[in-house]
């Protein structure tokens, strides 16, 4: 029996104030028989080990499994995240398989552990789920349409910015301080 999980399965997560309502680990495991652009879109070197989306809607840090090194992974993306929790940035964060970061993949072989980390703005109070939300799934490019009439009439071009307006300007702010912590070697204290 393999121990190996299908390549369908995601996890999600959401921090308090990044669509996650109460304060509680909110992750999302779920199997997706789909592919998703997050899982193969190209990036670059933004410093260490982390990368940044070439293009791709909702601006990110992205990290990936090197030499099946799970630890150093973990502990690259642990430095992300107490930095947003020192700064009190509401963040999402999601785990696929993919394609090499690098380019390094053949044939858009699956071959990686994609990790994907949204700076965001901040979610207070009841959601507003009427037409869709803009949590980890969205991020990640998997848009749950909650009504037949809004799915008959939204478009791409409709929740693109939707979504990109989540994230933009907290991308722009923490890549510097994210650049300098994987610069430096330095661990968030």
């Amino acid at each position: 029996m393999s121990r190996t999980l299908p390549r369908d399965i995601r996890i999600g997560f959401n921090s308090l104030t990044g669509y996650a309502s109460v304060n509680h680990f909110h992750f999302h495991l779920y199997y997706l028989s789909h592919k998703l652009n997050i899982e193969t879109a190209e990036c670059r070197r933004l410093a260490g080990p982390c990368y940044v989306f070439k293009d791709f809607p909702c601006p990110a840090f992205v990290f990936q499994l090197e030499n099946k090194d799970v630890d150093e992974l973990i502990r690259s993306v642990m430095k992300v995240i107490k930095l947003f929790l020192s700064k009190e940035i509401a963040h999402n964060l999601y785990i696929t398989r993919g394609t090499s970061l690098d380019g390094n993949s053949t044939d858009g072989e699956y071959d990686t552990v994609r990790v994907i980390l949204w700076a965001r703005k901040p979610s207070y109070g009841i959601k507003d789920i009427s037409v869709f939300a803009t949590a980890v799934c969205e991020l990640a490019g998997h848009v749950p349409i909650y009504s037949c009439d809004h799915w008959n009439n939204l478009s791409e071009e409709d929740i693109i910015p939707t979504i990109k307006g989540v994230c933009e300007e907290e991308f722009e702010d923490m890549s510097p301080k994210i650049m300098r912590l994987f610069l430096d070697n330095n661990d968030v204290e």
